[in-house]
């Protein structure tokens, strides 16, 4: 029986032995420990060392990180008779440490108390250092992806900068700062740092010389730039630094649009590999993600003073900016476009495209809606004035523009516009509309000629002008372009007669109301006929509300008939009247401010004297 025992032992040894497994023996009584020669192999030894060894000696060997848990496991064990199963460090002969995993079962009297206990052993340091490794590799990612979700998530530079020095430095345990070139001022100044376990200390006041030095010239290059010792450093700006930030050290470009815009600078205790390949290739995705966020930041920054350009040029033209999600139906405004509506600039307003529907003005929703729905189908402009309610109940009258955005399949997603309140220049629409009606009523009406005449030139009339000879150009230059019909009966003529550029000194004794319209003058003619004098065809002009109405009119509408009008190349008229009839007078007439300077000639003027002859 004992043969078999003995032989059965063997035949586990060399099982473990082929599996490179070592095996150890416990005398719990006598606290002895023998292992197997495969044992002691793996600990550095000789196979035929001595193979026993109490268990503090054993202990000592183990890394002082590791004996807690490794006594914990072999109580756990004894008292409680859990399976002891345990990895620990254990010091190689050689003097590093390496990894073991040790199982082992025990053997216990009738009064439960430990006799014996034996059990198995492996080296798993090769093991261990993959785990490490991955380990350090999902450590880099999760720091790497954390910058990256910081860059995504905001547009504020010092925030991300915080964050980034923040996971590189906890992660290499080390020192990270970012610096900014600046090449005008000669130097690189550090923005941020954070050191290990000293938390942020900003250093805006810390600047590197750019001349003769070195490294700096080798970033300009955009090169990595590996220092493993800093005491290897000779060049002064370096050597200083080194005395404050001892160690090794790796720099690293940050380029944004081919353009070196600084360098993340990190530091950590010199080693014989301080910068292994995994840390360089992290710190230049980091570097690559800092300049992606840089770029960003700049570009909102261009964004947002073409923004603020585009919302002073539409706020001096009165106009406000809409933005419609057309997917959920939800709008942003700009503060002009509130106070269009009558509310505060920061006004918190529920806005929404069927609340503004709600908001339109019953004879212009169908219109609106069906340009709108156009514009979607068609991409053809929008462009409608409309009505709609203001905050204090009223409607006012709005010019809106705007243009959908599409996605990739054509189909609108966004839309983009403006506002503006034309409430006045429809009221000023309306009343020049009521006036022209006024006037063309009176001027079909009237038992008096009347016409309208045009200079082909502008002239400049004004206080230190020629008078006389502006006044000699404007009858030698004028032409008519409208006639009523009391003045074709006085001529027993057609309106194409009158066409062109009739003499007005061929016409009859005359009233001329003379305004100007850009830099035009427009006259409005009255010929008076033998039945009504002056007189009473001033007073009958007057209660009708004409004559205020009519110097208006030249500054605006009478602009639009006379050019309007068809000038063909007229006949010379001889008009039926004796030349004492004929002669001509500017009279001035009560005006608006707008209506324009007026001119007064007397009929014994020069130049009348010479057309009563000519006449």
């Amino acid at each position: 029986m004992e043969y078999n025992l003995q032989e059965t032992g063997d035949r586990y040894r060399i099982i473990l032995q082929s599996l490179g497994e070592g095996v150890w023996e416990w005398d719990c009584v006598d606290n002895v420990a023998i292992v197997s020669p495969q044992f002691l192999v793996m600990l550095g030894y000789a196979p035929d060392a001595d193979a026993k060894t109490s268990c503090q000696d054993f202990l000592v060997g183990i890394h002082p990180d590791d004996v807690a848990r490794f006594q914990a496991a072999k109580q756990q064990h004894l008292t409680d008779r859990l399976p002891f199963d345990v990895e620990f460090r254990v010091q190689h002969r050689a003097g590093h440490y390496i990894w073991l995993r040790s199982r082992g079962q025990a053997m216990w009297d009738a009064q439960g108390q430990p006799l014996w206990m034996a059990g198995a052993v492996e080296e798993i340091t090769a093991r261990k250092a993959n785990e490490a490794a991955l380990q350090q590799q999902a450590q880099r990612e999760q720091a790497f992806n954390e910058v990256v979700q910081a860059i995504r998530s905001s547009l504020d530079l010092d925030a991300i900068f915080r964050l980034s020095v923040t996971q590189i430095a906890d992660f290499l345990q080390g020192g990270v700062s970012i610096a900014r070139y600046l090449p005008e001022q000669g130097c690189w100044r550090h923005w941020v740092s954070y050191s290990h376990g000293n938390g942020y200390f900003d250093e805006l006041d810390r600047e590197i010389a750019d001349l003769d030095n070195p490294l700096a010239a080798q970033l300009k290059q955009q090169q990595v730039v590996r220092i493993d010792d800093t005491a290897t450093l000779h060049d002064p700006t370096n050597q200083e630094l080194a005395t404050q930030v001892p160690g090794a050290w790796l720099l690293v470009p940050i380029v944004v649009e081919g353009v070196v815009w600084g360098s993340l600078s990190l530091a950590r205790a010199a080693c014989p590999d301080p910068w292994p390949a995994d840390d360089i290739e992290l710190a230049q995705r980091i570097a690559d993600q800092l300049a992606i966020a840089i770029q960003q930041a700049n570009l909102h920054q261009q964004l947002q003073a073409a923004h603020e350009r585009n919302e002073l040029v539409l706020q001096s033209v009165g106009e406000g900016v809409w933005d419609l999600d057309l997917t959920t139906d939800s709008m942003t405004v700009s503060a002009r476009y509130r106070k269009i509506f009558g509310y505060e600039a920061d006004a918190a307003i529920p806005i929404s495209f069927p609340a503004r529907l709600e908001r339109l003005h019953s004879d212009d929703h169908e219109r609106v809606l069906a340009a709108w729905q156009q514009h979607l189908e068609t991409n053809c402009p929008y462009d409608v004035e409309l009505r709609t309610k203001h905050r204090e109940g009223h409607y006012i009258w709005l010019r809106e523009r705007g243009q959908a955005i599409r996605d990739a399949r054509g189909q609108p997603v966004r839309a983009v516009g403006t506002i503006e309140d034309i409430s006045q220049r429809r009221q000023e629409q309306e009343l020049l509309s009521q006036r022209e009606r006024l006037l063309d009523l009176f001027f079909s009406q009237s038992l008096d000629g009347c016409f309208f005449m045009m200079l082909d030139e502008p002239i400049h009339w004004h206080d230190g002008a020629d008078k006389e000879a502006l006044l000699d150009y404007i009858f030698d230059h004028q032409r008519i372009t409208r006639v009523n019909e009391a003045m074709l009966a006085q001529y027993g003529a057609t309106s194409a007669d009158f066409w062109g550029r009739p003499r007005v000194r061929y016409l009859p004794t005359t009233s001329l109301t003379v305004g100007r319209c850009g830099g035009s003058f427009l006259m409005l003619g009255i010929c008076r006929s033998r039945r009504t004098s002056a007189n009473s065809m001033v007073r009958r002009w007057r209660s009708r509300g004409i004559m205020s109405v009519s110097m208006t009119m030249l500054d605006a509408s009478l602009g639009t008939l006379a050019s309007s009008a068809t000038s063909p190349t007229a006949n010379r008229l001889k008009p039926r009247c004796n030349s004492r009839s004929s002669s001509t007078r500017i009279s001035s007439t009560p005006s608006t401010a707008s209506s324009g300077r007026l001119i007064r000639r007397r009929c014994n003027s020069p130049s009348s004297a010479r057309r009563r002859k000519r006449c």
